[in-house]
């Protein structure tokens, strides 16, 4: 019994050294494995996550073929474990498997996360390992090793909503005229290193002045009157509420003075004909 608690307690250091070490990924000495996913995500892939969005809980899976001996009885044996560690953006544990699990099967080894609540916005990497650790029984003494020892990660961006984008910028529509109505978009930037436009969102529209410009529950916005109206769109989100604001011009509808056709200008060009023979300081033309 000693010699196995043994035997977890120096695979289960293994796990934190090496995952306090750095992460490394796909390499392998001995056990044929292939590379590891991680929630559907290949061996050093990269994801993000909303923090206080959907409770994360991912399951692990790493196929393999390996011969484990059990059998301690005839002076020699090993075991094949499996280990994982969840680390912050400085390479420092903050979760891991709290003993080693023992792997019996051939293939796959699956392992499923608990849910995971993510404390801050940054980086996480998660890091699996598989350590095959043997003991041998020579000259009274029992000595163990961990060798073929393989490890897979993969990097989590957890983020939120940073802010709110409209468009189209400053439109202008007419009262009566055309355009009447603009269709304003309002897009969810999250604060991850390299911002993007984050799916499923929803915003709430409002107009401060519902006299010029109403606006719809999807951002259509309508003339009412001649003038100003500041149009909001808001996202009330886990962790703030974000807002965004253009300014919509209502303006009446243009006159379009149309040039004379040929019969009328025929017929000034007479009329002013007449009043140059009268009055001949009058230009030629008009």
């Amino acid at each position: 019994m000693k010699t196995k608690l043994k035997f977890v307690k120096g695979i289960l250091v293994l796990l934190v050294l090496l995952a306090s070490i750095g992460i490394a990924s796909a390499y392998e000495i001995g056990v044929p494995l292939t590379p590891l996913t991680i929630g559907g995500i290949a061996s050093s892939g990269y994801f993000k996550v909303e923090r206080g969005g959907a409770t994360y809980s991912p399951a692990i899976s790493i196929p393999f073929t390996t011969t484990i001996d059990s059998n301690c009885a005839d002076g020699s044996c090993n075991a094949l474990f499996g280990g994982v560690s969840i680390l912050n953006s400085a390479k420092v544990p903050v979760w891991s498997t709290t003993s080693w699990i023992s792997i019996t099967s051939a293939s796959p080894w699956t392992y499923t996360i608990p849910a995971i609540a993510f404390p801050t916005d940054g980086k996480y990497y998660i890091v699996a390992i598989i350590a095959n650790t043997q003991a041998t029984f020579s000259g009274s003494v029992w000595t163990q090793a961990s060798t073929n020892v393989a490890q897979e990660s993969i990097t989590v961006e957890v983020v939120t909503p940073s802010v709110v984008v409209i468009s189209p910028t400053a439109p202008t529509i007419q009262l009566g005229g055309t355009p009447s109505s603009v269709q304003l978009t309002a897009q969810v930037i999250d604060n991850a290193a390299t911002p993007a436009v984050m799916t499923g969102k929803t915003v709430t529209w409002n107009s401060n002045n519902a006299g010029v410009a109403s606006v719809s529950a999807t951002g259509l916005v309508t003339s009412v009157g001649i003038g100003q109206a500041s149009i909001t769109a808001t996202h009330s989100g886990v962790y703030a509420v974000l807002t965004d604001t253009e300014l919509v011009t209502v303006t009446a509808p243009g006159i379009v003075i149309s040039p004379p056709t040929s019969a009328i200008a025929a017929f000034i060009a007479a009329i002013w004909a007449f009043l140059r023979g009268i009055f001949p300081f009058l230009p030629a033309n008009m």
